[in-house]
């Protein structure tokens, strides 16, 4: 063995050494997650598995092995120190301290260099990986082979244990734009991400990655009805009896769609109906595979914000893919927001609509634009008027910018246009039965102070608890923290980010549920995507560091994904 790849092996052993001693902490500690496993939510204690603690006795001696043979006798100290732990503490503890002592003095002498940080996240890709596999593969056969089932039982408890910071992070990532200005104060800025022009980039493996993501999210909408898992196909969704009650409803009598949600969502049950139509389905397994058209729609919807905005189509393909792994594909599964789906497709569509219009100036796009966007008032209010609440911001943000209003309806005409129908809009439904008006106006009403006293008993519950704790997912709330503190690209940006400006400042007065339909709202994955995507172009990084890095996210996601999946039966 050359002397770089001995080396690169110590680095490795290194990595290992702090990554089992991290879990060892974490165990020693007692320190507890909640867990769903069968949609079932309980508090745990974090326990590390048997094998694991003999394993890092035998990387730590091999770690000081190396020091000893390279003359750091000092090192040795760290035998006399874990000796006298285990007379004292016991061998826990003892091995504890045997592992963080051999590492530290380890990086006291040979110093902290790339190869140990790549050796880490390769460690967490294989950690991922056999997750990934046991979820995807041995779980669907019921095959429990001992080292896997152990490791994905470990990946599912840490990842459980990381999400516990998950409520904090999601202050952070709301109030960007109160903590951004504070960062510029104390001179920590974030550096902009280079994206190119409109339609710069065609690559075939661009579009690849959207097959991609949409192959996912089908598989998502079917692997909870994979026999083995769910012999007596049983509906997954906690929604699932509301909408097939409506369609049944609606069959024998179309008006009907005005008593489903009191009036509020009209126009989903048709297009479910439709849906039962093309494919010859009976009620029941209209609604259970609705999903299967909703969740590719939604992803090729963010696809299409993002390239009509951006106009890069590798960000606009990175986002549909951590659209199609990310937490609205898993609490939609979990929930059957049919609904609130289907709303966020007409959503997305709708703006990227706006988008093409902004750059073309074609009035065919805008008329399009405000057909689609208030169709979502008939599908989903709540969604609706969120979005338009952000819009509404971003229309008195620019009056501030252009210092007045004409300069504002001669750029964004189109923006006044989406949100000018609103009101008349509801307000004409209302003779037929429907209650949009007043499901706005109940939001209103929603605001409450008392709401604020309970934040963070709600942020718990929405975080551990609601969904199965699927939806505070702590990499997609990082990372869209991390790219969201970069300076903006333009309108696309800036109208995705006052989505999360005007749903921070509701935030806080809202009650735990519409909490979390606010969160399920937010184009978190198109900021995720884009910390990946500056991953993946920086000149500063290693070309093994970013591919590394881009691996992590990605398999981290996709099991997140299907392990989720797996527990929702």
């Amino acid at each position: 063995m050359s002397t770089s790849h001995f080396n690169r092996l110590i680095n490795f052993i290194s990595a290992f050494n702090i990554f089992t001693s991290l879990l060892l902490f974490s165990d020693l500690f007692g320190f507890n997650c909640w867990v769903t496993i069968h949609r079932a939510t309980s508090l745990v204690r974090f326990n590390a598995p048997q094998p694991l603690w003999f394993i890092s006795v035998i990387f730590s001696s091999a770690l000081l092995l190396y020091m000893v043979f390279r003359g750091f006798y000092a090192s040795l100290t760290s035998i006399v120190v874990a000796l006298a732990s285990y007379v004292i503490l016991g061998f826990g503890w003892a091995t504890l301290i045997y592992a963080f002592s051999t590492f530290i003095l380890f990086l006291y002498e040979f110093g902290f260099d790339g190869w140990t940080v790549l050796s880490m996240i390769i460690i967490l890709c294989i950690f991922e990986f056999i997750s990934l596999v046991y979820w995807v593969f041995l779980y669907p056969l019921n095959l429990k082979v001992p080292l896997i089932y152990d490791l994905a039982s470990l990946e599912l408890s840490s990842s459980s244990l990381l999400s516990s910071l998950s409520p904090m992070v999601l202050v952070f990532m709301l109030y960007f734009w109160i903590l951004k200005p504070l960062l510029s104060f104390f001179n920590i800025r974030f550096g902009g991400l280079a994206i190119d022009g409109l339609f710069s980039r065609k690559s075939i493996v661009d579009f690849a990655i959207l097959s991609a993501s949409i192959v996912i999210s089908v598989a998502a909408s079917i692997y909870p009805y994979i026999p083995s898992l769910n012999p007596n196909f049983y509906p997954v969704g906690v929604d699932f009896r509301y909408y097939e009650e409506a369609l049944r409803g609606f069959e024998d009598n179309p008006w009907s769609v005005f008593r489903f949600f009191g009036g509020s969502r009209p126009l989903l049950i048709p297009i479910l109906y439709v849906f039962k139509c093309l494919f010859g389905f009976d009620v029941r397994t209209t609604v259970t595979f609705a999903p299967i058209i909703l969740n590719p729609l939604l992803v090729f919807s963010i696809f299409m914000v993002v390239w009509m905005g951006f106009g890069d189509l590798r960000l606009a393909s990175t986002s549909a893919l951590f659209t199609s792994i990310g937490f609205k594909i898993s609490v939609n599964m979990y929930s059957y927001f049919l609904a609130n789906v289907s709303a966020l497709i007409f959503i997305f569509l709708s703006l990227s609509l706006l988008f093409l219009h902004l750059h073309s100036k074609s009035k065919v796009a805008l008329i399009f634009a405000v057909v689609l966007y208030n169709l979502a008032l008939l599908i989903h209010p709540w969604t609706y008027v969120q979005f338009s609440g952000s819009l509404a911001l971003f229309l008195l943000y620019s009056m501030f910018k252009f210092r007045g209003v004409v300069g504002v309806l001669r750029e964004y005409y189109g923006v006044f246009l989406m949100l000018a129908p609103s009101i008349p809009l509801a307000l004409v439904l209302l003779i037929p039965g429907g209650s949009q008006f007043w499901v706005i106006y109940g939001l209103f009403r929603a605001l409450n102070l008392s709401n604020l006293y309970n934040y963070w008993y709600n942020s718990f519950f929405i975080g551990f608890i609601l969904y199965g704790g699927f939806q505070l997912n702590f990499f997609t709330l990082i990372s869209a923290l991390m790219a969201l503190l970069a300076p903006s690209h333009g309108v696309c940006d800036d109208i995705l980010r006052f989505t999360v400006i005007a749903s921070s400042i509701a935030y806080p007065f809202l009650d735990a549920m519409l909490q979390s339909r606010v969160l399920f709202n937010l184009p978190l994955e198109v900021y995720s995507a884009m910390l990946i995507y500056w991953v993946s172009i920086s000149k500063s990084i290693g070309s093994r560091m970013r591919s590394s890095i881009i691996s992590l996210a990605f398999l981290s996601q996709l099991n997140y994904l299907f392990r989720c999946l797996a527990n929702v039966i």
